[in-house]
């Protein structure tokens, strides 16, 4: 309780005892005298008031020292917490991962690291301003050391935050939430690139700070963009006081920046490895004992732990109840590692050999699922396992393997196996957009070792074809479920690496998957690539198609039908993403084979034309892209005569060539020709017709002939209520364009309301269509920009980019066009540093995604100018 409350609960205690007395008083009038409820209180009114607030007032501080009585002892027994910033820093999208250190993790003492504690300390009154890399084979304990000291350092009160870093992305999204908590605000990260902006507010602060990235294996990651010595990357050289721990494998100093210091962190000593078996399994031998089997082990932390967590468990089962197999003690376990195997063992088999003695632990304390799930388990990619998901019961007991399981005995196994230490289990999510589900994570080194087991040795062998079958359960169940998509990026790792197995595995004398089998994996994989490039997962998407071009590449070779449609859709995905050189590589490579085997004027080679030359005008390469069009309407009419659906479908493209080069009278003749052809034919409520009429629209709009746009886009609509629902996308994208013909015509109520009633139906319909529906959030914002509600108009389009910002597409071409009208507004409500700032950073992202010629990347560079040099947004295009 705080002074303030206090405060508060006096003053309600003498406006009590006031009423209290009025009261009295007031009944005591109301009744002539006759109602006396308390004669003392008539007697002595003032008294009474007084005397009745003095009981509340002491009531109060009673309460108030009690609370902090209470405080006191909670806080002794508290754990240890991060020392709060300002809260202002504290802030930021609720999407972003957690940077949270997992204090969880340190459930068991460290010991024998006393030296590297020492060297690695994280003290309040240091220097700082350093990037260490603690450096290690797997399993010899970096994170849980790097957790302790992180430990130490919250308790002397410097700020920790952790980041795990399985990939590129996580390393971004962690360092921007870092960057949130350390004060940067949505305004930083909107003026420059997210790691400028989160490294210049951990160097703002005044305080001593600790960053943990964790698992950084590939050094390349962190140099994803820029090479790691520049130091202008998503790792960087800290200032003074704070300080960077990276734990890797990798400790090569070539891997790394000459100004992060290097610490290799070796196996632990005899006599520490013999500390730990003993904090784990006390009652299975002495010492000395536990030192032999330390040294047995290699001092790898990991491998002690496994061995301690099986005695343990051993431990708890009666005597009564062992056999002479049960491994019980420090000798026993020490001997069940040279049964079958030999006195030198490698690490690799060492590590194989340690889980399979833990796992015989739990089948002899009935969990005899337990070792073929982990089996299985190491048969998925290395990332987290959607476990709930993937582990049907009905899949797994049509397998050989696990016949008889039950859902009971299904998830006991799971808990033992973490009770163990062998996999770990947590809910998350994936990038703010896939609804909490339970995973399951397996240390690589159990991986690795599970990996090596006899029994996964051949690849089509009954665990990889129950891996297959769970994957495509999964698969089907995505393709049945509105939340598909998100299934989809959960699985996608586990789809790219386990279905992607066919003739690579010839070598370790496994048989090709079957023609029939082979068809199933191509055509799931197919599924997955393609739901999750439509629904903006790219990155995801880019996965499963490498996976699927690699297993038919196996089967096919490079020059088969299904190997160059799936490079063509892979090209498109590599367009979406921004990576349009590697794109169009990938058509030219198409193009190349087609070409070669059919000429030039055959139709799947005008097909990769007609694409190619669609990237080059996506890419603003617009001339070339002029010139290919015209080669192909003259192939095309040739090919397939004036007439042809495909032959308007090219002169179509070509039109909007010729919009793209603001020719804007070249596009409505070319396009009145296309409908003057398609009337001919009978066609003029074809759906492509409507489709040509929209676009002719479009143009007269940007010719500024308002109202033959919206008399088109009137009559498109009228003509479309035949042949679509109202609330599909082309109906709802023709009315978000008479709706900026509105705009442009100054009727801007009328605008605002046919935007609202946009995403009123959509809304109602459930429409999914998200770039459709922020396209016209976008607009609405524009138009309430437009006749002065300028404050509501920034309010929405914030609240639209930082929903873009959490999203797959955060760099893409509609968020940075949005960008661009947000520029805009914060100009016209007098910011105009601010709105420079945000146009720069457009034009570096659209530099990096388009290419520095590319015409919109110098329209955001001639608009940032005019910004900073107090001009106007002017005759911008966008």
């Amino acid at each position: 309780m705080r002074w303030w409350r206090l405060s508060l609960l006096v003053a309600a205690g003498v406006v009590g005892a006031l009423a209290t007395t009025v009261g009295a008083v007031a009944v005591n009038v109301a009744t002539g005298g006759t109602a006396r409820p308390l004669p003392w209180v008539e007697r002595h009114p003032w008294q009474w008031s007084v005397g009745a607030a003095i009981a509340v007032a002491a009531a109060g501080m009673v309460g108030y020292f009690a609370q902090r009585w209470y405080d006191r002892g909670s806080a002794r027994h508290a754990p240890v917490k991060q020392r709060p910033l300002a809260a202002a820093t504290v802030s930021g999208p609720p999407a972003l991962p957690s940077v949270t250190p997992p204090w969880g993790l340190r459930s068991m003492p460290l010991r024998g690291r006393d030296e590297a504690l020492a060297a690695l300390d994280c003290d309040p009154s240091g220097v700082g301003g350093t990037v260490t890399v603690l450096h290690g084979i797997g399993g010899v304990g970096k994170t849980r050391l790097a957790l302790e000291i992180g430990h130490r350092a919250a308790e002397k009160g410097v700020l920790v935050w952790w980041i795990d870093v399985p990939d590129a992305a996580a390393l971004e999204a962690g360092i921007r939430a870092v960057g949130y908590a350390a004060g940067a605000t949505q305004d930083d990260f909107a003026k420059s690139h997210p790691a400028d902006a989160s490294w210049r507010a951990l160097n703002r602060l005044g305080v001593r700070w600790l960053l943990v990235i964790d698992n950084a294996d590939d050094p390349a990651v962190m140099a994803r963009e820029r090479p790691l010595a520049e130091g202008r990357g998503w790792i960087r050289a800290p200032r003074a006081p704070g300080t960077v721990i990276i734990t890797s494998r990798d400790g090569r100093p070539d891997g790394w920046a000459e100004w992060i210091v290097s610490y290799s962190l070796r196996p632990l000593s005899p006599e520490a490895s013999a500390a730990v078996l003993l904090d784990l399994a006390e009652s299975a031998g002495n010492t000395d004992h536990a030192m032999r089997l330390g040294e047995r082990l290699s001092g790898i932390p990991l491998l002690l732990h496994l061995a301690g967590s099986a005695l343990r468990r051993a431990g708890d089962l009666p005597a009564r109840w062992s056999s002479s197999a049960t491994v019980r003690t420090f000798d026993d376990y020490e001997s069940a590692l040279q049964t079958n195997v030999g006195s030198a063992l490698g690490l690799d088999e060492l590590y194989q050999r340690t889980w399979e003695i833990s796992v015989d632990q739990l089948t002899r304390t009935g969990l005899p699922h337990a070792r073929t799930l982990l089996l299985l388990a190491c048969c998925f990619a290395d990332a987290p396992l959607p476990y709930e998901d993937m582990f049907d019961p009905d899949v797994l007991r049509a397998s050989e393997l696990l016949s008889t399981i039950t859902p009971g005995e299904l998830l006991r196994a799971v808990r033992g196996l973490e009770e163990l230490g062998l996999v770990m289990t947590a809910p998350t999510g994936i990038e703010g957009r896939v609804a909490e589900t339970a995973l399951l994570y397996l240390h690589p080194v159990v991986r690795t070792a599970g990996r090596a087991h006899p029994e996964l040795a051949n690849e089509s062998g009954p665990y990889w074809r129950l891996a297959v079958d769970l994957l495509i359960a999964v698969a089907d169940r995505a393709d049945a479920s509105r939340s598909g998509t998100q299934i989809w990026a959960q699985i996608s790792d586990h789809a790219a690496a386990t279905l992607a197995i066919d003739s690579l595995q010839r070598t370790k004398g496994a048989r090709r998957v079957a023609d029939r089998d082979l068809s199933r994996r191509v055509s799931v994989l197919r599924s997955g690539s393609r739901r999750l490039a439509q629904n903006g997962w790219d990155a995801k998407s880019l996965i499963v198609y490498d996976a699927l071009l690699r297993l038919q590449r196996e089967r096919y070779g490079d020059r088969h039908a299904a190997v160059l449609t799936t490079r063509n859709e892979r090209a498109g995905v590599l367009r979406a993403m921004g990576r349009h050189e590697e794109a169009l590589d990938e058509l030219d490579v198409v193009l190349a084979v087609l070409t070669d085997a059919h000429g030039r004027h055959h139709r799947d080679v005008l097909t990769a034309r007609d694409n190619r030359a669609r990237l080059l005008r996506e890419i603003g390469r617009h001339g070339e892209a002029m010139d290919e069009f015209h080669q192909l309407v003259a192939a095309v009419t040739n090919e397939y005569g004036d007439h042809h659906e495909y032959t308007l479908t090219v002169r179509h493209e070509r039109a909007r060539t010729s919009l793209e080069l603001e020719r804007y009278d070249d596009a409505i003749a070319e396009f009145d020709d296309i409908l003057a052809i398609s009337r001919s034919l009978g066609e003029s409520h074809h759906f492509s017709v409507l489709i040509t009429r929209h676009e002719r629209a479009r143009a007269l709009l940007e010719l500024k002939r308002y109202d033959d746009a919206l008399a088109e886009f009137d009559d498109i609509l009228a003509a479309s209520r035949s042949l679509q629902e109202p609330h599909r996308s082309s109906v709802l994208i023709t009315r978000h364009e008479r709706a900026r013909a509105l705009v442009e015509m100054k009727r801007y109520d009328d605008a605002i309301t046919e935007f609202d009633d946009i995403l009123r139906i959509a809304g109602d319909a459930g429409t999914n269509d998200r770039d459709l529906l922020l396209t016209v959030r976008s607009s609405r914002a524009r138009a309430k920009a437009a006749m002065g509600r300028r404050s509501e108009a920034l309010a929405e389009l914030d609240a639209i980019v930082e929903a873009l910002r959490r999203t797959p597409a955060a760099s893409g071409d509609q968020t940075l066009a949005i960008r661009v009208e947000r520029a805009k507004v914060l100009h016209a409500l007098g910011q105009e540093d601010a709105a420079a700032s945000e146009i720069e950073a457009v034009a570096r992202e659209r530099a990096k995604r388009l290419g520095a010629d590319h015409p919109r990347t110098r329209w955001s560079m001639t608009l940032a100018e005019s910004f900073r040099n107090g001009g106007g947004p002017g005759s911008c295009p966008e």
